[in-house]
């Protein structure tokens, strides 16, 4: 039975041959590395000041509540159109038939602050980051609309499963949403960025 053969025997049958492991420098692998490492930090860093932010007083402030009776008021004006008597009193949704309080958690805040800081923290020029900010965040305003309005109507009509819609089923959707949307503006973004602007963002 032939013996085994050690690491060192197989790099020295490797050198003889004419191959070697490559040698990889640790400065030429971070500087490769460097748009990458340093896009993870600034996402990492914009969503810490985000949270510690929720923390403060001011988080909720007037302006957060204004913002959540936007919200209310909105999304019962789109009941209303469909046929529904919700009315909007405050950060409330009421009908005869189901009630519901647009609350923190309900407003969209978590997965719209993760895409923006993702596009900020993008390797491209700022200018080609303005359109990816503005057409997300107003897509996830709206699809936060939708959700609210859809979590109503099933509210009225299969009570049982609006748990499961609210906690399990729209929050997965909202994050998943939230990702493809960073993807495809990142994809075109890239496409559009010639590697000399990716050097100078």
């Amino acid at each position: 039975m032939p013996s085994p053969i050690s690491r060192r025997q197989r790099i020295e049958r490797r050198k003889k041959k004419g191959v070697s492991h490559p040698v990889v420098d640790p400065r030429q692998w971070f500087t490769a590395k460097q748009p990458v490492l340093r896009a993870v930090l600034i996402f990492l860093a914009l969503l810490a000041a985000f949270y510690t932010f929720e923390f403060t007083h001011l988080a909720r402030g007037p302006a957060r509540r204004a913002y959540l009776q936007w919200i209310a008021n909105t999304s019962a004006s789109i009941l209303t159109v469909m046929g529904h008597d919700a009315k909007a009193d405050g950060t409330d949704i009421n009908s005869s038939r189901f009630s519901v309080k647009i609350v923190r958690g309900c407003d969209a805040l978590d997965p719209i602050a993760a895409f923006i800081a993702a596009v900020i923290a993008s390797p491209v020029p700022f200018l080609t980051k303005i359109p990816g900010l503005l057409i997300g965040t107003v897509s996830l305003l709206a699809i936060n609309l939708l959700r609210v309005v859809s979590l109503f109507l099933v509210g009225v009509h299969f009570p049982d499963a609006f748990k499961t819609m609210h906690h399990d089923v729209w929050q997965a959707v909202f994050v998943v949403l939230a990702v493809v949307f960073w993807f495809v503006w990142v994809q075109y973004a890239t496409r559009n960025t010639t590697p000399a602007d990716q050097d100078s963002a």
